[in-house]
């Protein structure tokens, strides 16, 4: 079974699909694979639920998938606010420092500041990407997956048919062949009667 991918990104966002890997089926999933294809299942885009069986195969490309993807697409945007929060503004910085909030100072290393120095710091003089996110500054900020707050996964499947049908063809060529033999042995037989 060739084994497909796709991100959503958003509400209404079509996915392109991609192939990841061929997994083998077993014995009991193959069997349960052609018996749907013998029921007459289209099986050019299985996921999840479709066939039992094979709901395994499914859970394990989806989990492995989700944690490749998480990596590669870690630096978008949305991907950044899910797993460490929102940037803080410079304003936001500022008045944290004001308050004389103990995380916000600790970051900017500003423990042992002076009064004046407080007063006088301005994170408007620092670069935006350098500000902290709310991971930093905030301790109740739990690290999320984007695909648990926005994105979504889709995960399919597709067995090629003719894998059946050569199966098929098989089994019918070897009843022939067993035919066959039955003809000579009745054939040897009756030579054996002269």
């Amino acid at each position: 079974m060739t084994i497909r991918y796709g991100v959503r990104f958003g509400y209404g966002d079509s996915s392109d699909m991609y192939e990841w890997d061929c997994v083998g089926l077993d014995g009991e999933q193959w069997e349960a694979a052609r018996e749907a294809y013998e029921d007459g299942m289209d099986l050019s885009d299985l996921s999840k639920g479709d066939i039992e069986e094979l709901d395994p195969l499914f859970q394990e490309a989806y989990e492995a998938i989700r944690a490749e993807q998480e990596i590669e697409l870690s630096d978008d945007d949305f991907a950044q606010e899910c797993l460490h929060g929102s940037r803080y503004t410079a304003e936001d910085v500022n008045e944290r420092v004001r308050n004389r909030d103990a995380r916000t100072l600790a970051y900017f290393h500003l423990e042992n500041a002076t009064e004046a120095e407080l007063e006088s710091w301005d994170a408007h003089a620092l670069d935006p990407d350098g500000l902290p996110r709310e991971e930093d500054l905030d301790p109740d900020f739990v690290s999320q997956s984007p695909f648990d707050c926005g994105w979504d996964l889709i995960v399919t499947g597709y067995i090629d048919e003719s894998e059946f049908e050569d199966e098929d063809d098989e089994d019918y060529d070897d009843e022939d062949d067993e035919d066959d033999e039955d003809e000579d042995d009745d054939d040897g037989e009756e030579d054996d009667d002269d």
